[in-house]
């Protein structure tokens, strides 16, 4: 989390004096860190540190169309980890709203034909189960199953593999030097 924080000085000051990549590494270092909080359990920290990340890079979901896609995939990651902390909190009808805010994020950038399509089809399929609504589950569901069966397996396979690699990697931040040169920051 110190890591995080010191990774958060240094894209801040780049933001700051409007450098758009750096207000982009921000949101994904805000994300990092709301995602270390909510690891362990501190779910306000957590939805106050993607709050901030999604008013810095463009919340409504025009806006994260129009964005270059990496701001666009940050904003969809967000909101997915977001509605993840709240359905671990048990607020499942914000968690289906972020989930919902983050599909059609995802529509936009790769179409219905993407596994992050199904993905979060899937996740919003699971609130509505738990919010009593079975007929919106079961559409989900289905739509998410019809779906899965067009998308290439290559496609499933290198999109669980980055999942997996995500997940074993230490994240790396390159932070800019004052004479221009970059180190690498291990989180």
């Amino acid at each position: 989390i110190e890591n995080y924080q010191q990774a958060l000085s240094f894209f801040g000051e780049a933001m700051d004096k409007g450098d758009a990549q750096g207000a982009a590494y921000y949101a994904l270092t805000l994300d990092a860190l709301g995602t270390s909080y909510w690891g362990i359990g501190e779910y306000g920290k957590a939805l106050g540190l993607f709050e901030k990340g999604l008013e810095i890079v463009g919340y409504d979901t025009e806006m994260s169309a129009r964005l270059l896609h990496h701001i666009a995939y940050q904003n969809y990651t967000t909101l997915e980890d977001m509605g993840l902390c709240y359905y671990d909190m048990g607020l499942y009808r914000d968690a289906e709203q972020r989930f919902k805010q983050a599909k059609s994020i995802i529509e936009v950038v790769e179409g219905k034909q993407s596994i992050w399509f199904v993905d979060i089809l899937e996740l919003i399929g699971v609130c509505a189960y738990k919010l009593g609504n079975i007929k919106e589950a079961d559409n989900c569901y289905a739509e998410a199953d019809a779906l899965l069966n067009n998308i290439p397996m290559e496609d499933i396979v290198r999109a669980k593999q980055d999942q997996i690699q995500m997940q074993e990697k230490p994240f790396l931040i390159r932070v800019a030097g004052q004479s221009g040169s970059g180190k690498s920051t291990q989180l």
